[in-house]
Protein backbone atom coordinates (compact mmCIF):
# COMPACT_ATOMS: atom_id res chain seq x y z
CA UNK A 1 0.00 0.00 0.00
CA UNK A 2 1.42 3.41 -0.90
CA UNK A 3 0.11 6.66 0.63
CA UNK A 4 -0.86 8.28 -3.04
CA UNK A 5 -3.13 5.12 -4.10
CA UNK A 6 -6.88 5.81 -3.62
CA UNK A 7 -6.80 2.87 -0.92
CA UNK A 8 -4.43 4.58 1.19
CA UNK A 9 -6.13 7.99 1.01
CA UNK A 10 -9.81 7.29 1.21
CA UNK A 11 -9.75 3.96 3.25
CA UNK A 12 -6.93 2.39 4.98
CA UNK A 13 -5.88 6.21 6.72
CA UNK A 14 -9.52 7.26 7.99
CA UNK A 15 -10.65 4.29 9.18
CA UNK A 16 -7.21 3.62 11.07
CA UNK A 17 -7.22 7.66 12.72
CA UNK A 18 -11.05 7.23 13.63
CA UNK A 19 -11.05 3.96 15.30
CA UNK A 20 -8.06 4.97 17.12
CA UNK A 21 -8.94 8.08 18.91
CA UNK A 22 -12.70 5.69 19.45
CA UNK A 23 -10.96 3.23 21.42
CA UNK A 24 -8.55 5.35 23.33
CA UNK A 25 -12.32 7.68 24.59
CA UNK A 26 -14.20 4.84 24.89
CA UNK A 27 -11.98 1.98 26.17
CA UNK A 28 -8.17 3.35 27.07
CA UNK A 29 -5.03 4.25 25.49
CA UNK A 30 -3.71 0.73 25.39
CA UNK A 31 -6.43 -0.75 23.12
CA UNK A 32 -5.61 2.46 20.78
CA UNK A 33 -1.96 1.69 20.52
CA UNK A 34 -2.85 -2.01 20.15
CA UNK A 35 -5.27 -1.17 17.33
CA UNK A 36 -2.61 1.23 15.44
CA UNK A 37 -0.22 -2.02 15.67
CA UNK A 38 -2.53 -4.34 14.11
CA UNK A 39 -3.33 -1.58 11.43
CA UNK A 40 1.09 -1.05 10.87
CA UNK A 41 1.20 -4.43 10.45
CA UNK A 42 -1.97 -4.83 8.26
CA UNK A 43 -0.15 -1.93 5.93
CA UNK A 44 2.51 -4.13 5.33
CA UNK A 45 1.06 -7.26 4.99
CA UNK A 46 -0.98 -5.57 2.22
CA UNK A 47 2.34 -5.90 -0.39
CA UNK A 48 3.36 -9.22 -0.04
CA UNK A 49 1.95 -10.88 3.59
CA UNK A 50 4.43 -13.71 2.97
CA UNK A 51 6.74 -10.82 4.17
CA UNK A 52 5.05 -10.65 7.96
CA UNK A 53 6.91 -13.67 9.03
CA UNK A 54 10.22 -11.82 8.20
CA UNK A 55 8.83 -8.80 10.28
CA UNK A 56 8.05 -11.07 12.92
CA UNK A 57 10.74 -13.12 13.72
CA UNK A 58 13.23 -9.70 12.76
CA UNK A 59 11.31 -8.14 15.71
CA UNK A 60 10.61 -11.38 18.08
CA UNK A 61 14.28 -11.91 18.12
CA UNK A 62 15.83 -8.18 18.65
CA UNK A 63 13.49 -7.87 21.32
CA UNK A 64 14.77 -11.00 23.18
CA UNK A 65 18.35 -9.82 22.28
CA UNK A 66 17.19 -6.39 24.11
CA UNK A 67 16.12 -8.32 26.93
CA UNK A 68 19.36 -9.92 27.10
CA UNK A 69 21.35 -7.07 26.78
CA UNK A 70 19.46 -5.52 29.68
CA UNK A 71 19.64 -8.83 31.83
CA UNK A 72 23.22 -9.60 31.38
CA UNK A 73 26.15 -7.85 32.71
CA UNK A 74 28.77 -10.16 31.76
CA UNK A 75 28.15 -11.11 28.13
CA UNK A 76 26.46 -7.87 27.33
CA UNK A 77 28.97 -6.92 24.68
CA UNK A 78 28.78 -10.35 23.10
CA UNK A 79 25.14 -10.10 22.66
CA UNK A 80 25.62 -6.67 21.18
CA UNK A 81 27.45 -8.22 18.60
CA UNK A 82 25.84 -11.34 17.94
CA UNK A 83 22.66 -9.23 17.40
CA UNK A 84 24.04 -6.78 15.46
CA UNK A 85 25.47 -9.55 13.04
CA UNK A 86 22.60 -11.09 13.19
CA UNK A 87 20.60 -8.36 11.64
CA UNK A 88 23.40 -7.17 9.05
CA UNK A 89 23.21 -11.11 7.77
CA UNK A 90 19.76 -10.82 7.70
CA UNK A 91 19.93 -7.42 5.48
CA UNK A 92 22.99 -9.22 3.83
CA UNK A 93 21.24 -12.29 2.53
CA UNK A 94 17.79 -10.11 0.86
CA UNK A 95 19.72 -7.15 -0.22
CA UNK A 96 23.62 -8.29 -1.08
CA UNK A 97 23.58 -12.02 -1.52
CA UNK A 98 22.41 -12.33 -5.34
CA UNK A 99 24.89 -9.20 -6.17
CA UNK A 100 28.11 -10.79 -4.11
CA UNK A 101 27.18 -13.91 -6.36
CA UNK A 102 27.14 -11.66 -9.30
CA UNK A 103 30.50 -10.41 -8.41
CA UNK A 104 31.37 -13.72 -7.66
CA UNK A 105 30.58 -15.31 -11.01
CA UNK A 106 33.14 -12.72 -12.51
CA UNK A 107 36.23 -14.23 -11.46
CA UNK A 108 35.25 -17.79 -11.18
CA UNK A 109 35.61 -20.78 -13.54
CA UNK A 110 32.79 -22.35 -12.17
CA UNK A 111 29.91 -20.56 -11.91
CA UNK A 112 26.87 -19.93 -9.02
CA UNK A 113 23.71 -20.24 -10.21
CA UNK A 114 21.68 -17.13 -9.39
CA UNK A 115 19.07 -16.87 -6.59
CA UNK A 116 15.76 -14.96 -7.35
CA UNK A 117 15.38 -12.92 -3.98
CA UNK A 118 12.59 -10.37 -3.73
CA UNK A 119 13.30 -7.75 -1.58
CA UNK A 120 11.45 -7.15 1.33
CA UNK A 121 9.90 -3.19 1.31
CA UNK A 122 11.53 -1.41 4.53
CA UNK A 123 14.20 -4.07 5.53
CA UNK A 124 16.66 -1.33 5.21
CA UNK A 125 15.03 1.18 7.91
CA UNK A 126 13.73 -1.83 10.00
CA UNK A 127 16.84 -3.10 10.50
CA UNK A 128 18.73 -0.09 10.93
CA UNK A 129 15.85 1.19 13.63
CA UNK A 130 16.79 -2.14 15.37
CA UNK A 131 20.36 -1.89 15.74
CA UNK A 132 20.11 1.49 16.84
CA UNK A 133 17.66 0.66 19.50
CA UNK A 134 19.54 -2.75 20.27
CA UNK A 135 23.38 0.06 20.56
CA UNK A 136 21.26 2.65 22.86
CA UNK A 137 20.18 -0.40 25.31
CA UNK A 138 24.11 -1.28 25.46
CA UNK A 139 25.04 1.93 26.24
CA UNK A 140 22.14 1.94 29.05
CA UNK A 141 19.96 4.75 27.38
CA UNK A 142 16.89 2.21 27.43
CA UNK A 143 15.87 0.49 30.68
CA UNK A 144 12.39 -0.89 29.42
CA UNK A 145 10.23 -0.69 27.40
CA UNK A 146 6.56 -2.84 26.58
CA UNK A 147 6.45 -5.39 23.77
CA UNK A 148 3.76 -3.93 22.07
CA UNK A 149 5.49 -0.33 21.85
CA UNK A 150 8.80 -1.69 21.01
CA UNK A 151 6.30 -3.32 17.98
CA UNK A 152 4.54 -0.42 17.19
CA UNK A 153 8.23 1.70 17.55
CA UNK A 154 9.45 -0.74 14.47
CA UNK A 155 6.08 -0.97 12.31
CA UNK A 156 4.33 2.45 12.69
CA UNK A 157 3.32 2.64 9.31
CA UNK A 158 4.22 6.24 8.55
CA UNK A 159 7.84 5.46 8.58
CA UNK A 160 7.83 2.09 8.10
CA UNK A 161 8.60 1.76 4.82
CA UNK A 162 10.97 4.55 3.49
CA UNK A 163 11.90 6.36 7.06
CA UNK A 164 12.84 8.68 8.60
CA UNK A 165 14.92 6.19 10.89
CA UNK A 166 13.81 6.74 14.41
CA UNK A 167 15.15 6.61 17.62
CA UNK A 168 13.23 5.14 20.49
CA UNK A 169 13.74 8.63 22.59
CA UNK A 170 11.86 10.53 19.65
CA UNK A 171 8.91 7.72 19.68
CA UNK A 172 8.25 5.83 23.06
CA UNK A 173 7.27 8.74 24.94
CA UNK A 174 4.91 9.45 22.91
CA UNK A 175 3.19 6.38 22.36
CA UNK A 176 2.89 6.24 26.90
CA UNK A 177 1.34 9.67 25.96
CA UNK A 178 -2.02 9.92 27.67
CA UNK A 179 -2.49 13.06 26.48
CA UNK A 180 -1.63 12.72 23.11
CA UNK A 181 -4.14 9.87 22.75
CA UNK A 182 -6.86 12.25 22.23
CA UNK A 183 -8.07 14.27 19.43
CA UNK A 184 -5.91 17.31 19.01
CA UNK A 185 -7.54 19.40 16.06
CA UNK A 186 -4.20 21.48 15.53
CA UNK A 187 -1.81 18.27 14.75
CA UNK A 188 -5.02 17.42 12.41
CA UNK A 189 -5.19 20.50 11.28
CA UNK A 190 -1.66 20.67 10.55
CA UNK A 191 -1.17 16.82 9.51
CA UNK A 192 -3.19 17.34 6.49
CA UNK A 193 -1.70 20.57 5.69
CA UNK A 194 1.52 18.36 5.36
CA UNK A 195 -0.11 15.44 3.90
CA UNK A 196 -1.55 17.99 0.97
CA UNK A 197 1.83 19.05 -0.13
CA UNK A 198 3.81 15.78 -0.02
CA UNK A 199 1.15 14.62 -2.13
CA UNK A 200 0.98 16.94 -4.70
CA UNK A 201 5.05 17.29 -4.57
CA UNK A 202 4.97 12.99 -5.39
CA UNK A 203 1.95 13.00 -8.01
CA UNK A 204 2.02 16.71 -9.81
CA UNK A 205 5.53 17.01 -10.09
CA UNK A 206 7.73 13.78 -9.22
CA UNK A 207 5.58 11.53 -11.28
CA UNK A 208 5.64 13.88 -14.28
CA UNK A 209 9.32 13.07 -15.51
CA UNK A 210 9.49 9.26 -15.16
CA UNK A 211 8.48 8.12 -18.32
CA UNK A 212 10.90 10.71 -19.86
CA UNK A 213 13.98 9.76 -17.82
CA UNK A 214 13.22 5.93 -17.74
CA UNK A 215 12.96 6.71 -21.73
CA UNK A 216 16.77 8.26 -22.07
CA UNK A 217 18.19 6.10 -19.58
CA UNK A 218 17.12 2.81 -21.34
CA UNK A 219 18.62 4.54 -24.26
CA UNK A 220 21.87 5.31 -23.34
CA UNK A 221 22.10 1.37 -22.59
CA UNK A 222 22.41 0.59 -26.33
CA UNK A 223 23.24 4.26 -28.13
CA UNK A 224 24.20 7.67 -27.89
CA UNK A 225 21.47 10.55 -27.07
CA UNK A 226 22.43 14.28 -27.67
CA UNK A 227 23.53 16.87 -25.44
CA UNK A 228 19.94 17.95 -24.41
CA UNK A 229 18.38 15.16 -23.85
CA UNK A 230 20.97 13.80 -21.65
CA UNK A 231 21.08 17.37 -19.48
CA UNK A 232 16.83 16.72 -19.54
CA UNK A 233 17.33 13.12 -17.86
CA UNK A 234 19.59 14.03 -15.42
CA UNK A 235 18.10 17.50 -14.26
CA UNK A 236 14.75 15.75 -14.18
CA UNK A 237 15.88 13.00 -12.13
CA UNK A 238 17.08 15.49 -9.52
CA UNK A 239 13.40 16.63 -9.43
CA UNK A 240 11.96 13.92 -9.26
CA UNK A 241 14.34 11.96 -6.52
CA UNK A 242 13.93 15.51 -4.40
CA UNK A 243 10.22 16.04 -5.21
CA UNK A 244 9.75 12.08 -4.39
CA UNK A 245 11.67 11.78 -1.54
CA UNK A 246 10.37 15.08 0.21
CA UNK A 247 7.00 14.14 -1.02
CA UNK A 248 7.13 10.67 0.99
CA UNK A 249 8.91 12.12 3.85
CA UNK A 250 6.30 15.24 4.03
CA UNK A 251 3.02 12.83 3.63
CA UNK A 252 4.93 10.11 6.28
CA UNK A 253 5.49 13.12 9.17
CA UNK A 254 1.90 14.40 7.95
CA UNK A 255 0.12 11.27 8.82
CA UNK A 256 1.89 10.73 12.30
CA UNK A 257 0.59 14.25 13.20
CA UNK A 258 -3.15 12.93 12.44
CA UNK A 259 -2.22 10.62 15.63
CA UNK A 260 -0.50 13.30 17.21
CA UNK A 261 2.71 11.61 16.80
CA UNK A 262 5.68 14.23 15.75
CA UNK A 263 8.71 12.62 13.88
CA UNK A 264 12.04 13.80 13.10
CA UNK A 265 12.74 16.02 9.72
CA UNK A 266 14.17 13.99 7.09
CA UNK A 267 14.84 16.79 4.69
CA UNK A 268 15.48 20.49 4.84
CA UNK A 269 16.17 22.05 1.25
CA UNK A 270 18.84 20.41 0.19
CA UNK A 271 19.15 21.71 -2.87
CA UNK A 272 19.86 25.25 -1.07
CA UNK A 273 22.77 23.39 0.21
CA UNK A 274 26.65 25.66 -0.20
CA UNK A 275 28.47 22.08 0.36
CA UNK A 276 28.79 18.90 -0.37
CA UNK A 277 28.93 18.90 3.44
CA UNK A 278 25.73 20.64 3.91
CA UNK A 279 23.80 18.82 1.80
CA UNK A 280 24.12 15.59 4.10
CA UNK A 281 22.56 17.81 6.83
CA UNK A 282 19.66 18.50 4.77
CA UNK A 283 19.15 15.73 2.60
CA UNK A 284 17.78 12.12 4.57
CA UNK A 285 18.73 13.78 8.09
CA UNK A 286 18.13 10.59 9.76
CA UNK A 287 20.22 8.59 7.91
CA UNK A 288 22.84 10.76 8.63
CA UNK A 289 22.41 10.69 11.41
CA UNK A 290 22.18 7.21 11.85
CA UNK A 291 25.63 6.45 10.22
CA UNK A 292 27.25 9.11 11.91
CA UNK A 293 26.15 8.22 16.14
CA UNK A 294 26.62 3.92 15.12
CA UNK A 295 29.42 4.14 12.33
CA UNK A 296 31.54 7.25 11.80
CA UNK A 297 31.70 7.92 15.57
CA UNK A 298 32.58 4.18 16.77
CA UNK A 299 35.10 4.29 13.56
CA UNK A 300 36.91 7.15 15.57
CA UNK A 301 35.38 10.20 14.04
CA UNK A 302 37.72 12.83 13.92
CA UNK A 303 39.36 11.97 17.48
CA UNK A 304 42.31 10.43 15.92
CA UNK A 305 44.54 12.23 13.22
CA UNK A 306 43.88 13.92 9.55
CA UNK A 307 44.27 10.38 7.53
CA UNK A 308 42.40 8.95 9.52
CA UNK A 309 39.35 10.77 9.56
CA UNK A 310 39.23 10.93 6.38
CA UNK A 311 39.14 7.24 5.91
CA UNK A 312 36.34 7.46 8.52
CA UNK A 313 34.46 9.73 6.67
CA UNK A 314 35.63 7.81 2.72
CA UNK A 315 34.22 4.44 5.04
CA UNK A 316 30.64 5.75 6.21
CA UNK A 317 29.99 7.44 2.83
CA UNK A 318 30.72 4.19 0.92
CA UNK A 319 28.88 2.14 3.27
CA UNK A 320 26.07 4.65 3.02
CA UNK A 321 25.80 4.27 -1.20
CA UNK A 322 25.86 0.53 -0.80
CA UNK A 323 22.76 0.64 2.07
CA UNK A 324 20.70 2.11 -0.86
CA UNK A 325 21.60 -0.33 -3.19
CA UNK A 326 23.70 -3.62 -4.17
CA UNK A 327 25.83 -2.45 -7.41
CA UNK A 328 28.76 -0.98 -8.61
CA UNK A 329 26.73 2.49 -9.37
CA UNK A 330 26.12 2.69 -5.44
CA UNK A 331 29.52 1.80 -4.40
CA UNK A 332 31.30 4.77 -7.32
CA UNK A 333 28.14 6.94 -5.83
CA UNK A 334 29.34 6.80 -2.35
CA UNK A 335 32.49 7.35 -2.96
CA UNK A 336 32.10 10.30 -5.63
CA UNK A 337 30.01 12.01 -1.97
CA UNK A 338 32.79 11.50 0.04
CA UNK A 339 35.91 12.71 -2.82
CA UNK A 340 33.16 15.76 -2.86
CA UNK A 341 33.08 15.78 1.15
CA UNK A 342 36.58 16.09 1.11
CA UNK A 343 37.42 18.88 -1.74
CA UNK A 344 34.73 21.21 0.15
CA UNK A 345 36.10 20.23 3.47
CA UNK A 346 39.97 21.66 2.50
CA UNK A 347 38.04 24.40 0.58
CA UNK A 348 36.32 25.85 3.78
CA UNK A 349 39.59 26.04 5.35
CA UNK A 350 40.75 28.76 2.90
CA UNK A 351 38.23 30.91 4.76
CA UNK A 352 36.42 32.85 2.20
CA UNK A 353 32.92 33.26 4.24
CA UNK A 354 30.86 31.58 0.99
CA UNK A 355 27.78 30.90 3.78
CA UNK A 356 27.72 34.60 5.24
CA UNK A 357 28.05 36.42 1.70
CA UNK A 358 24.77 36.90 -0.53
CA UNK A 359 27.05 37.25 -3.53
CA UNK A 360 29.66 34.38 -3.72
CA UNK A 361 26.72 32.12 -2.05
CA UNK A 362 24.91 31.78 -5.28
CA UNK A 363 28.03 29.98 -7.20
CA UNK A 364 28.18 27.91 -4.27
CA UNK A 365 24.82 26.60 -4.27
CA UNK A 366 24.97 26.55 -7.49
CA UNK A 367 28.37 24.41 -7.94
CA UNK A 368 26.74 21.72 -5.42
CA UNK A 369 23.77 21.44 -7.32
CA UNK A 370 26.07 20.41 -10.42
CA UNK A 371 27.71 17.84 -8.45
CA UNK A 372 25.01 16.46 -6.99
CA UNK A 373 23.24 16.20 -10.26
CA UNK A 374 25.97 14.55 -11.72
CA UNK A 375 26.47 12.09 -9.07
CA UNK A 376 22.92 11.41 -9.20
CA UNK A 377 23.22 9.75 -12.72
CA UNK A 378 25.21 7.01 -10.84
CA UNK A 379 22.60 6.50 -8.34
CA UNK A 380 19.84 6.34 -11.20
CA UNK A 381 22.09 4.41 -13.64
CA UNK A 382 21.51 0.53 -14.50
CA UNK A 383 25.45 -0.14 -14.83
CA UNK A 384 28.25 2.11 -14.58
CA UNK A 385 28.77 1.69 -18.33
CA UNK A 386 24.90 3.43 -18.45
CA UNK A 387 26.23 6.33 -15.98
CA UNK A 388 29.53 6.66 -17.82
CA UNK A 389 27.42 6.91 -21.01
CA UNK A 390 25.28 9.40 -20.00
CA UNK A 391 28.13 11.56 -18.51
CA UNK A 392 29.67 11.21 -22.34
CA UNK A 393 26.41 12.68 -23.98
CA UNK A 394 26.02 15.62 -21.30
CA UNK A 395 29.71 16.20 -22.23
CA UNK A 396 29.12 16.29 -25.77
CA UNK A 397 28.86 19.46 -28.19
CA UNK A 398 24.94 20.82 -27.98
CA UNK A 399 23.39 21.55 -31.34
CA UNK A 400 20.08 23.74 -31.57
CA UNK A 401 18.79 21.33 -33.96
CA UNK A 402 18.51 19.17 -31.39
CA UNK A 403 17.44 21.32 -28.74
CA UNK A 404 14.83 19.99 -26.03
CA UNK A 405 12.45 22.53 -24.90
CA UNK A 406 12.02 20.11 -21.91
CA UNK A 407 14.94 22.34 -20.12
CA UNK A 408 13.37 25.24 -19.19
CA UNK A 409 10.68 23.54 -17.29
CA UNK A 410 12.99 21.71 -15.23
CA UNK A 411 15.50 24.66 -14.69
CA UNK A 412 12.41 26.97 -13.37
CA UNK A 413 11.30 23.83 -10.93
CA UNK A 414 15.17 23.43 -9.75
CA UNK A 415 14.85 27.20 -9.10
CA UNK A 416 12.03 27.22 -7.22
CA UNK A 417 13.59 24.38 -5.35
CA UNK A 418 16.70 27.20 -4.33
CA UNK A 419 14.07 30.03 -3.63
CA UNK A 420 10.76 28.88 -2.24
CA UNK A 421 10.62 27.62 1.59
CA UNK A 422 10.51 24.45 2.17
CA UNK A 423 7.13 22.01 3.08
CA UNK A 424 7.76 22.25 6.90
CA UNK A 425 7.68 26.49 6.59
CA UNK A 426 4.89 26.36 4.08
CA UNK A 427 2.81 24.52 7.08
CA UNK A 428 4.41 26.82 9.93
CA UNK A 429 2.94 29.50 7.57
CA UNK A 430 -0.40 28.16 7.47
CA UNK A 431 -0.58 27.54 11.06
CA UNK A 432 -0.70 31.32 11.56
CA UNK A 433 -2.82 32.07 7.99
CA UNK A 434 -6.74 32.62 8.44
CA UNK A 435 -8.02 28.56 8.62
CA UNK A 436 -10.14 29.27 5.30
CA UNK A 437 -7.15 30.02 3.43
CA UNK A 438 -5.26 27.01 4.56
CA UNK A 439 -8.95 24.75 3.78
CA UNK A 440 -8.62 26.42 0.46
CA UNK A 441 -5.01 25.45 -0.20
CA UNK A 442 -5.21 21.85 0.89
CA UNK A 443 -8.95 21.18 -1.51
CA UNK A 444 -7.19 22.88 -4.68
CA UNK A 445 -3.52 20.40 -3.82
CA UNK A 446 -5.60 17.38 -2.81
CA UNK A 447 -8.05 17.55 -6.24
CA UNK A 448 -4.85 18.16 -8.50
CA UNK A 449 -2.98 15.51 -6.70
CA UNK A 450 -6.40 13.59 -7.40
CA UNK A 451 -7.00 13.94 -10.77
CA UNK A 452 -3.06 13.16 -11.74
CA UNK A 453 -3.74 10.04 -9.78
CA UNK A 454 -6.57 9.31 -11.71
CA UNK A 455 -4.66 9.59 -14.75
CA UNK A 456 -1.34 8.46 -14.37
CA UNK A 457 0.09 5.28 -13.23
CA UNK A 458 0.91 5.54 -9.37
CA UNK A 459 4.48 4.53 -9.24
CA UNK A 460 6.15 3.77 -5.99
CA UNK A 461 8.56 5.69 -3.83
CA UNK A 462 11.87 5.52 -4.75
CA UNK A 463 12.92 4.73 -1.57
CA UNK A 464 10.97 1.79 -1.43
CA UNK A 465 13.94 -0.03 -3.05
CA UNK A 466 16.42 0.85 -0.74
Amino acid sequence: MIFNSFLYLFLFLPLVVTFYYILCKYLNGNFGILFLTVASIIFYGYWDPRFLCLLFCSIILNYSFFLSILNSVKYKYKILVFSICSNLLLLFYFKYFTFTLQVSNQFLVTKFNIPNIILPLGISFFTFTQIAFLVDAYKSKIKNTNFTYFVLFVTFFPHLLAGPIIHHSEMMEQFSNETKKHVNYTNLYNGLILFSIGLFKKTIIADYFVEEINCYYILTETQTINFWDAWVATLAYSIQIYFDFSGYTDMALGSALLFNITMPINFNSPYKATSIQDFWRRWHITLSRFLKDYLYIPLGGNRINWWRTELNIMIVFIIGGIWHGAGYTFIFWGFLHSFGYLITKIWSLCDFNYKDNAITKIPSVLLTFIFINVTWVFFRASSLTNAFNMLKSMGDLPTITKFNTSIFLIILIIAATMIFPNSNTIQKFFEKANIYISIIFITITVIFALFAMGTNTNTPFIYFQF
